[in-house]
């Protein structure tokens, strides 16, 4: 019997084992059976062989079905010999799909396909491209909401950061709002002899305080209020009670002056803080001055309202713990209400932060913010950006001055009634932060710290929104969330390492870009003004359903850090130094 093509390429098998006296035994009973070449026996055997083997055929004929299957049905990317493609493969590791997509937040839908730069408008100013499949969404409410932003005019003009005003912006393009008025000391038509209270109810609200917007956020116009007040609809006085929210800042008037009353008839007082450096009080005197207090016990409650405050806001969640622990208020503020306190992290508006196309940025590294002792990691790099020839790459984005100097004229001609971001007064502010903002998208990485006192101050949004690698210590909040797509570098770092850890992020370019893009996708979840507005509305909601205590969101983390430099600042009793062990 001729064996099959598959067994004459296999050496020949061995023998079958055979008994003891299969030659001649008389216990043999069949020759047959004990000769290894005996018809029967070598037919038994090539059968055999043939059922033992036929699976494997089956196997790799399957397999050899599945891949032609998969390549045909598989959809490809496009060639260059494709005749039905008009596109050419782009080299941009983006357009290729190199770079993972983050999820989308719950509920919205994910991107789908390859990330290509021709199908990613977003990626951009919002204004322009639209919303990203990460964006924080208003939701629309049954009954839009009134706010008032209680602002001093000295503050608008002095303060060259534009960061309560751009809160102002989001407000407006907010679909949960119907008024986003501002208001205060030093405007047109405030009362400084008039407590809070009476000045809020004669108010008469200007046509730049009205929202215009349809149930789409992005849909945006100036226009007029739909009101249901017939006197505010008339052009009267809004009264008592007119607005939901007042929502005031760090330092608007001192807790004892005697004019800083409660809104009254309902409306809250929602009181945003944060930046508390040092152990010190500043107190007010009748004469407008002002003294220190060095009583640790007092320190970074200042500008806190105890009685006529309802919500409490810190930038920093860990402040909320410390700062506003409940032990500590109910023995500085006998009597006091507890009121509700929430985590607002620091944000920014992504139609004056958005990002650049990745070859588009011309630096490749950039130092931003004021230096000195609050500022450890800033001054190591800023220190060697200065000596001749420089001891870095880093460039040195120059920061403004902390305050505007006014004439003083200003103060008292052309006073608006309120604020809207075309007023010529505030074109200073604008070209700052247009200045700041172009120098971030421009840049591959942005490079700054958390200050002595690890907090995730207001740049970690704005690089991220501007599509630009945070390099930078992390803070005590959001840690589990931001290490993926964060550079960090060690306020005790010399400027040599941190050169080298900056330069092998920047010698591999596409994970650099995944870092770009998963911040992006963050910040514009979590870090807008839109989702700031958003959550005091949410807080008010909450406050008005009786819901008092602390409101944590975000993670955080209680590490070893300082409030400041000084002697006999706080920090967590564990900690030696500055920063315990960590560094």
């Amino acid at each position: 019997m001729a064996p099959y093509p598959w067994e004459q390429r296999r050496p020949p098998s061995p023998p079958l084992p055979q008994h003891p006296h299969a030659h001649g035994s008389p216990t043999t009973t069949s020759s047959a059976a004990a000769s290894p070449l005996h018809p029967l026996r070598l037919h038994t055997l090539t059968l055999h062989r043939r059922l033992t083997r036929a699976p494997r055929l089956l196997i790799a004929l399957f397999l050899l079905l599945l891949a032609a299957f998969s390549y045909l049905a598989y959809p490809r990317s496009p060639t260059l010999g494709d005749e039905e493609m008009d596109l050419e493969l782009s080299s941009d590791p983006l357009d290729r799909g190199w770079v993972r997509i983050p999820p989308p937040p719950p509920g919205q839908a994910a991107v789908q396909g390859k990330l290509d730069a021709r199908r990613m408008p977003w990626w951009g100013n919002v204004d322009v491209g639209g919303r990203s499949p990460w964006d924080h969404v208003p939701r629309v409410r049954a009954r839009r909401a009134r706010m008032l932003f209680l602002l001093t005019y000295a503050d608008y003009l002095e303060r060259p950061n534009s960061v309560f005003y751009e809160i102002v912006d989001a407000a407006r393009r907010h679909p949960g709002l119907e008024v986003s008025d501002v208001w205060g000391p030093g405007w047109q038509d405030w009362d400084d002899a008039l407590p809070v209270s009476a000045n809020l109810a004669r108010r008469v609200l200007p046509p730049a305080s009205c929202n215009w917007v349809e149930e789409d956020v992005e849909a945006y116009a100036g226009g007029h209020c739909s009101a249901s007040n017939t006197e505010f609809s008339q052009g009267g006085a809004v009264g008592c009670g007119f607005y939901d929210v007042v929502w005031t800042f760090s330092e608007f008037k001192d807790k004892a002056d005697p004019l800083m009353d409660a809104p009254g008839c309902g409306t809250l007082l929602v009181h945003q803080l944060g930046d508390c450096h040092s152990k010190i009080r500043w107190v007010w005197l009748e004469d407008h001055d002002m003294e220190v207090d060095h009583d640790p016990d007092h320190s970074c409650v200042q500008w806190f309202y105890p009685w006529q405050g309802n919500i409490t806001m810190s930038k920093y969640a860990f402040e909320m713990m410390e700062v506003f622990n409940y032990d500590r208020l109910r023995r500085l503020y006998p009597g006091m209400q507890m009121q509700l306190f929430g985590h607002s992290p620091d944000s920014a508006n992504e139609w004056d932060f958005y990002p650049l196309d990745w070859h588009s940025k011309t630096h490749d590294a950039v130092v931003f913010g004021h230096d000195g002792l609050l500022y450890p990691l800033r001054t190591t790099i800023t220190n060697a950006a200065k000596e001749r020839p420089p001891h870095t790459f880093i460039r040195h984005h120059v920061a403004p001055e902390f305050t505007l100097a006014r004439p003083e004229e200003d103060y008292t001609l052309g006073v608006p009634p309120t604020y809207w971001s075309g007023q010529p007064q505030y074109r200073p502010q604008l070209a700052i932060r247009e200045d700041f903002a172009k120098g971030m998208r421009e840049a591959r990485i942005c490079v700054f710290d958390s200050v002595v006192e690890r907090k995730m101050i207001r740049k970690y949004a704005q690089a991220w929104l501007s599509g630009c690698v945070v390099a930078a210590d992390i803070p005590t909040e959001q840690e589990g969330d931001i290490r993926p797509f964060t550079i960090e570098l060690k306020a005790s770092w010399p400027i040599e390492q941190i050169n080298a850890v900056l330069r092998a992020e920047l010698a591999n370019p596409d994970a650099l870009r995944q870092k770009a893009l998963l911040g992006f996708a963050y910040a514009r979840q979590h870090l807008t003004n839109l989702a700031k507005v958003s959550n005091v509305l949410d807080l008010a909601d909450r406050y008005n359903q009786g819901e008092r205590g602390y409101d944590l969101p975000l993670g955080f983390s209680v590490r070893c850090r300082a409030y400041h430099f000084e002697h006999g600042a706080f920090k967590p009793p564990w900690c030696e130094g500055m920063r315990g062990l960590e560094e």
